[in-house]
């Protein structure tokens, strides 16, 4: 099974892995984003699995702000 994934950057990243374990075997960037400034993003090479996961400061920051009670 394969599926695509847009990045946060933009680029998209193919990835396949066994149906039957659900293990991914392949993680490999097939197109990059127009404002993607990451220089390890290279079209056809493999991609961390760290990249496919959100920015933890952009999220932490958010999560915070939705947990502020107004007034307090």
């Amino acid at each position: 099974m394969s599926y695509i994934l847009v990045l946060e950057c933009g680029c998209t990243v193919y990835v396949s892995h066994d149906a039957l374990t659900n293990v991914q075997h392949s993680r490999v960037l097939e197109r990059r984003g127009p404002s993607c400034l990451i220089a390890e993003h290279r079209v056809g090479f493999r991609v961390f699995r760290s990249d496919l996961l959100p920015d933890p400061v952009r999220h932490d920051d958010h999560a915070a702000g939705s947990e502020r009670v107004p007034g307090q």
